[in-house]
């Protein structure tokens, strides 16, 4: 499973052109990378910003496959139960493991210092034709898919979905960047 996260991180880097972070931090202190899997975003973040302060934490132990920097500390744990306050949160692809995206969100706002940027970055498990019309309800796989993402009790359209819940969360000046995944 760690070849699969750390493949899939270098595809969704070549995806988004070669840039991770789209938020225009400049001097974080502390940052919090959201279920960091591996650890490749958070190391990443923490070679950005050496002076930082970077967080890892996600709900199964972090593997110890990247050499880490000294800035970096993991943490094995719910951000539900996180204190303290960030100047940079960082999450991405928790479609597959979050079930309250509102009372994620509110979580990510409270521990944000004011004034201060989060970034995340989540798919919808859609399909588009070669004019970007949503095809998805034309396919039966993609029906039974999203039925059974359902049943969890996941959001398979959360990248759609997630712009409304950070504005309910009382964040400003969002921005929304959409990067196509061509199959």
């Amino acid at each position: 499973e760690y070849q699969w996260l750390n493949f899939q991180h270098e595809a969704i880097r070549q995806i988004m052109h070669g840039t991770l972070i789209h938020s225009r931090i400049q001097s974080p202190r502390k940052i919090l990378d959201i279920g960091c899997g591996t650890g490749a975003v958070s190391v990443h973040l923490a070679e950005r910003f050496p002076n930082a302060e970077v967080v890892g934490i996600d709900i199964s132990p972090v593997p110890d496959v990247h050499a880490r920097p000294s800035n970096l500390s993991y943490r094995q744990g719910n951000i539900l139960d996180l204190p303290g306050e960030w100047n940079f949160i960082f999450s991405r692809l928790l479609l597959a493991g979050m079930h309250d995206w509102p009372r994620y969100v509110g979580t990510m706002y409270r521990l944000l210092s004011p004034g201060e940027w989060a970034e995340l970055q989540d798919v919808s498990v859609c399909v588009f034709d070669a004019q970007e019309n949503d095809i998805s309800a034309d396919w039966k796989y993609m029906i039974a898919t999203m039925q059974s993402i359902g049943k969890l009790g996941m959001d398979g359209r959360i990248g759609i979905h997630l712009p409304e819940y950070v504005r309910d969360c009382g964040f400003i000046e969002i921005q929304i960047k959409h990067f196509p995944w061509v199959l």
